[in-house]
């Protein structure tokens, strides 16, 4: 029940003529368990170029939807702030514990923009280590991160790891920050 008004609002995208695909919930009959199906609908026009039928393709989409949960739920619990990279440096998203911490949208980090929550004084040292990366097969550096909640800059241990695909050429890079901040006060005490 939650899916049909936006269901209908698809189906009636495609009496319009769009091509539509979107996911929505159904319960099977047989055993009465809840599916996500993913639909891509379109219309098929008639001599004159109107909408005469509607024609679809479906498939069930539940074990996609469970394990996107399972690993947003992982992502979600662990106390680093994670990301993704598309390219060395080029963040595609961050976790909402980068979103909390920093304050900054997570649409606003995607890109360099991530850049912006450093210090100033250590963003020539992010950029240099990003560019080093891919020859290292990583990324690992020291830098500071602002704080929301103090308005400070806090210093973190960034590490990220490259997703190769099968001929070995990197896809995406995989990566978490952890805050080390008073390790490196005591180290500095000591």
């Amino acid at each position: 029940p939650i899916d049909r008004q936006r269901v209908a609002a698809n189906i009636e995208r495609v009496r319009r003529g769009e091509q539509v695909t979107f996911e929505y919930r159904v319960r099977r009959p047989i055993d009465g368990a809840i599916r996500w199906l993913r639909n891509t609908d379109f219309p098929i026009l008639d001599a004159s170029g109107r909408v005469a039928l509607v024609g679809g393709i479906s498939h069930d989409a539940t074990d996609l939807h469970d394990a996107e949960r399972r690993f947003r739920l992982l992502v979600e619990g662990m106390p680093q702030l994670v990301w993704r990279a598309v390219t060395a440096g080029v963040w595609a998203w961050a976790s909402p514990q980068w979103t909390d911490y920093t304050g900054q949208d997570e649409a606003a980090s995607h890109g360099w923009g991530w850049l912006d929550a450093l210090h100033p004084d250590d963003r020539e040292l992010a950029r240099t280590a990003w560019q080093e990366a891919p020859a290292r097969g990583g990324f690992d550096v020291e830098y500071r991160v602002f704080c929301r909640a103090d308005r400070s800059h806090r210093w973190f241990q960034t590490r990220a790891t490259p997703v190769r695909d099968d001929a070995g050429d990197i896809v995406e890079w995989l990566g978490t920050s952890t805050d080390i901040h008073e390790l490196r006060n005591l180290q500095e005490h000591q």
